[in-house]
């Protein structure tokens, strides 16, 4: 189990991996080191920052989600992802919960270092010391741009069915109805 105290020492040992990968010894594997290599090994991106909000670590899935190399990263503010197409309302629920002392999680319209733009899921939670103060805010994210499109494709193929003014209906091999458009509805009277 980690505690408070250990963060700044994690923290320094993962600017070391970061920069020197193959000069790091065999003892690290020990704890609390060994989470190191877990956090670089999870398909997760994960972002941990000062209470500045400038970013101290990003995981290999952080340099795959945002296209910025971690040396990139260190010493940035998370907000140049921003593609200006997030809702400000997301931001003000955002920091008004980790103000809260409180995780947040939602989603976020991003662009990547090359401007590419990709949705991701984000869960933020602020890190306190033994003194209950403020010192690192830890981001973990999820790039869910597909599911993303496919809802998209989704809800345009359901808007098109509901336009049309046939009776429109889906079963199953065993002849149960799966789904029933608006005009089967009012066709049919069901």
């Amino acid at each position: 189990l980690l505690n408070d105290a250990d963060l700044p020492l994690i923290l320094s040992a993962l600017q070391k991996e970061l920069y020197y990968p193959y000069t790091l010894s065999p003892d690290l594997e020990l704890e609390p080191f060994g989470l190191l290599k877990a956090l670089n090994q999870s398909m997760l991106a994960i972002i941990i920052t000062d209470s500045n909000e400038c970013i101290q670590y990003a995981s290999k899935q952080a340099e795959i989600l945002t296209g910025y190399s971690q040396q990139d990263l260190i010493g940035k503010k998370p907000n140049i992802f921003q593609s200006g197409q997030t809702a400000q309302t997301t931001y003000t629920d955002l920091f008004e919960t980790l103000n809260a002392g409180k995780s947040w999680a939602g989603e976020f319209f991003n662009r990547r270092k090359n401007g590419s733009f990709y949705w991701e899921w984000c869960m933020i939670s602020p890190v306190f010391n033994s003194s209950h103060q403020l010192v690192h805010y830890v981001a973990i994210k999820q790039d869910i741009t597909q599911r993303k499109l496919i809802e998209s494709e989704l809800k345009y193929q359901s808007t098109l069915l509901e336009s049309m003014i046939d009776p429109i209906l889906s079963t199953d091999l065993d002849l149960m109805v799966l789904s029933w458009s608006l005009s089967a509805e009012t066709f049919y009277g069901w």
